[in-house]
């Protein structure tokens, strides 16, 4: 089974523009949605009961969990149904060929013991020469916000899975420190993150200019005009 995993919680205006970008995904009939959803917005409920262009099988959960346990049971929900786990936060939206870009990639590194996870992002500042429109690269890094990865891989880093906030520090502790690891990524990326609103983090600190300023993608596959292209990157 292919699988998206994504979770949710009181945001239903960014909540509403992701699933339109997952509606417009290349080969989206294809996979299964696994959203985890916390409870108290009925808007948010709405949206996620209404998804009609996949497969749907939504969590409810009964109490908030907070961010770093519902994704954890977001990832674990996904891994007992798949091999391979593509996970997307509420706030992030993707580009039409933003599967595509997982699922070659999910071939192409799936026996490179050197690459830990996929993701979709990668925040541009200036535009992409065409020629580089469809390469990939490596980092030692993880991005949390969307990002693949293999049942073998997530076995690695399951045990360190925490309830709290930073969950994704979490794992980039233990995929670049600890296994030394690396994150394949689009040098034109086929991500946004649009949360300018956080619904966890202190609002004190992650301002809206704050979030355009270090987050938000100003160059990106969503607004750029895309040459004809076969993914390449190194193997």
């Amino acid at each position: 089974m292919n699988c998206i995993a994504f979770t949710a919680y009181r945001r239903p205006d960014y909540l509403a523009r992701v699933l339109a970008s997952l509606a417009a995904c290349e080969g989206i009939a294809e996979y299964t949605l696994l959203p985890h959803v916390e409870p108290g917005d009925d808007e948010v409920r709405s949206l996620v009961e209404s998804i009609d262009f996949a497969p749907s099988i939504p969590t409810w959960n009964a109490s908030r969990l907070t961010v770093g346990r519902n994704t954890a049971e977001a990832l674990r929900d996904g891994f007992a149904r798949s091999d391979f786990l593509i996970f997307v936060e509420e706030d992030v939206t993707l580009a039409p060929d933003a599967l595509r870009l997982y699922e070659w990639a999910a071939d192409a590194y799936r026996d490179d013991r050197d690459v830990s996870t996929i993701t979709a992002y990668n925040r541009q500042l200036s535009p992409v020469a065409p020629a580089d429109h469809h390469r990939v690269a490596r980092r030692d890094w993880f991005h949390g916000v969307t990002f693949a990865t293999w049942r073998d891989r997530y076995r690695l880093i399951e045990r360190n899975l925490r309830d709290q906030h930073g969950w994704d520090g979490v794992l980039l502790e233990e995929f670049v420190n600890n296994w030394g690891m690396k994150e394949v990524f689009p040098v034109l990326g086929r991500a946004d993150h649009i949360g300018l609103a956080t619904s966890c983090q202190s609002a004190e600190i992650y301002t809206p200019e704050w979030f355009l300023a270090n987050a938000s993608s100003p160059v990106w596959a969503g607004n750029q005009a895309l040459v004809p292209g076969d993914w390449s990157g190194s193997t």
